[in-house]
């Protein structure tokens, strides 16, 4: 690998210089990553339910509980944490959702509306932390589905080996 082709330093790229660089240096196989549908019937979407307010929800069942949690979003800026508003850069894109530490164990979350899609990028992230030993599922039903992913109940799907809450 030569000096072109080295990763830059995030610090002091603007976002939209670092998704420049990225889009410009994206392997065939990043290319070709398909998207994973979630689980019947989850896969479809419902009036009413988005993302967004799911999030709220989950970062409000968070708090409540009192754990450690950190919110990323998109290109890793952390919109909320446990210790309120926070905006930290990052260049991990497809990052999990939700970053959770509870009684000593580490939980990531993936947040799907019904009918979202998990990106190629994402399912990679959920199974290196499995790999390593942590907690990853994606959360399709939103409160429910995290306390259920938290108490590590049975999930109700899957999506090639990673749970589905």
């Amino acid at each position: 690998m030569g000096i072109k082709d080295a990763k830059p330093s995030v610090i002091g790229m603007t976002d939209t210089e670092f998704r420049t660089w990225e889009k410009t240096h994206q392997t065939d196989a990043w290319k070709r990553s398909k998207s994973h549908s979630l689980p019947k019937p989850y896969n479809k979407r419902l009036d009413g339910f988005d993302e967004r307010s799911l999030q709220k929800q989950v970062n409000e069942l968070l708090r409540s509980l009192g754990v450690w949690f950190l919110r990323v979003e998109g290109s890793g800026k952390v919109i909320s944490t446990s210790m309120g508003q926070r905006m930290i850069p990052s260049a991990m894109m497809g990052a999990p959702d939700n970053i959770v530490l509870m009684h000593g164990e580490f939980f990531a979350a993936e947040l799907k509306a019904p009918g979202g899609k998990l990106s190629a990028v994402q399912k990679l992230h959920l199974d290196k932390i499995r790999e390593q030993g942590g907690n990853s599922a994606v959360v399709v039903s939103g409160v429910d589905g995290m306390k259920r992913f938290l108490s590590k109940a049975t999930p109700i799907g899957f999506i090639e080996k990673i749970p589905v809450y």
